[in-house]
């Protein structure tokens, strides 16, 4: 986790679930550097994603944690 994005990333999650439109709003990137970002996350089994229906017809992806708490060891620091 040694990124600063991704901390705001599982920060702006632990509220609600969120759109990769709201994240990137929320963490001031592009969709492609929010996408590479939470793909991370999801490899590292911290967040899950779904595709939904939009109001408006479109496909959006939903991004949430995968996790209820997040231990972070310091000693090999």
């Amino acid at each position: 986790m040694g990124s600063e994005t991704r901390w705001n990333i599982i920060k702006a999650l632990s509220t609600e679930t969120r759109t990769i439109h709201e994240l990137t709003e929320l963490v001031d990137l592009s969709k492609g550097t929010v996408s590479v970002h939470v793909k991370q996350l999801e490899e590292a089994g911290l967040a899950a994603s779904r595709f939904n229906v939009s109001d408006n017809g479109g496909v959006e992806k939903e991004i949430s944690l995968a996790v209820d708490e997040i231990t972070v060891d310091l000693s090999d620091i």
